[in-house]
């Protein structure tokens, strides 16, 4: 009980953080060239690393394994998601603008992007 409240707690934090993160940094190139090294320079560090910091922080209660949860899932979605947002093919999104359709064109491309990073969200939780 208390263990599937943590994982869920941590991986919905992290779902609640990446996506529309992953989204803003696939949509904006200067927020993209800003995060993008500092989410590639903390990627690398192993869940069991950031533990000291965690008891540190947040003590030895349900918090410090929410927080390794977190922290162990939010960089992987954050680069699917841009990454997911980045492969969209630009022929679909110029023919859309081509055709004037500014509603129709918004709901299209946040549609096409938010399949893409499902996507490749799905592709990264084999």
């Amino acid at each position: 009980g208390a263990s599937l409240l943590r994982v869920g707690t941590g991986f919905l934090l992290a779902v609640a953080v990446a996506v529309p993160l992953g989204l803003w940094m696939g949509w904006v190139p200067r927020a993209f060239n800003t995060l993008n090294p500092i989410f590639q320079m903390l990627r690398p560090i192993s869940p069991i690393a950031w533990i000291p910091l965690a008891i540190l922080w947040f003590g030895v209660g349900d918090l410090s394994p929410i927080f390794l949860i977190f922290i162990s899932s939010v960089f992987p979605m954050i680069v699917q998601a841009t990454s997911g947002v980045h492969t969209i093919e630009r022929r679909y999104l110029r023919a859309f603008r081509e055709q004037h359709y500014d509603f129709l064109r918004n709901y299209v491309e946040f549609k096409q992007r938010l399949q893409a990073v499902l996507d490749a969200k799905v592709t990264s939780r084999r």
